[in-house]
């Protein structure tokens, strides 16, 4: 049977412009990935990111818009995934979840084009709708 999850997370730029990454670490997954992740009964896509980006990263951050959202299928699952824009309003990002993430940086988008095979399907949905010019950062 296929499963349904619903999921959202953060689009966060440094003063570059360069966007924030996790890289997980598991034994199912080694990927690349924007901070996010399921929205929980009772809460708005909005909460969630904030929620999860607070989790991983251990940063208060502040939504400024939805970017956009897409559906895609990863093991018999459908993920919905709506990506907002983000600014880290207090703290600094810091690993808070060891066992599953290893590492976190910023990435120049065109470095984002060379690395398919690294990131996520989320991750790499989020880049070709970047640039298709679906998705507006600024």
């Amino acid at each position: 049977m296929n499963s349904k999850f619903q999921l959202a997370g953060c689009v966060i730029l440094d003063t570059k412009g360069r966007i924030l990454l996790l890289h997980r670490e598991t034994a199912k997954r080694v990927q690349w990935e924007t901070p996010g992740g399921k929205v929980e009964p009772g809460e708005s896509e909005k909460q969630a990111a904030v929620r999860e980006v607070k989790e991983k990263l251990g940063v208060d951050v502040k939504i400024s818009k939805v970017l956009g959202r897409k559906r895609f299928l990863e093991e018999e699952t459908t993920m919905e995934y709506v990506w907002m824009k983000a600014k880290i309003v207090k703290g600094d990002p810091q690993i808070l979840e060891p066992d599953k993430f290893d590492e976190f940086k910023y990435f120049d988008w065109e470095e984002l084009k060379g690395m398919q095979g690294e990131l996520s399907l989320n991750t790499m949905n989020l880049v070709g709708e970047y640039f298709k010019g679906k998705i507006k950062i600024k």
